[in-house]
């Protein structure tokens, strides 16, 4: 594994870190067990701001090109799934 990737790995366990505190917190203050926490609202400026650091450092805009040129956008593979699904009737 390269540094980059081996770094963009411990930013990326920070983020789910970060998640999972917002998701506690959300159940702690009665939040119901199937709903997505929301982080604008469970996590601390601090938190928040650490945050989306984090996610501009990992998600730059080579790795968004990379990604969509290995995997297309959701629209593309939305097209392809209901095609297939189509074509099986």
């Amino acid at each position: 594994m390269t540094q980059t990737n081996n770094i963009k790995q411990q930013q990326s366990q920070r983020m789910g870190e970060l998640a999972k505190i917002a998701r506690q917190r959300y159940l702690e203050s009665g939040g119901l067990p199937h709903r997505a926490a929301n982080g604008e609202e469970w996590l601390t400026e601090e938190e928040r701001q650490e945050y989306l650091t984090l996610a501009r450092q990992i998600f730059d805009q080579a790795s968004i090109a990379n990604y969509l040129q290995k995997h297309g956008t959701w629209q593309e593979r939305l097209a392809v799934m209901k095609q297939t699904i189509n074509s099986a009737k």
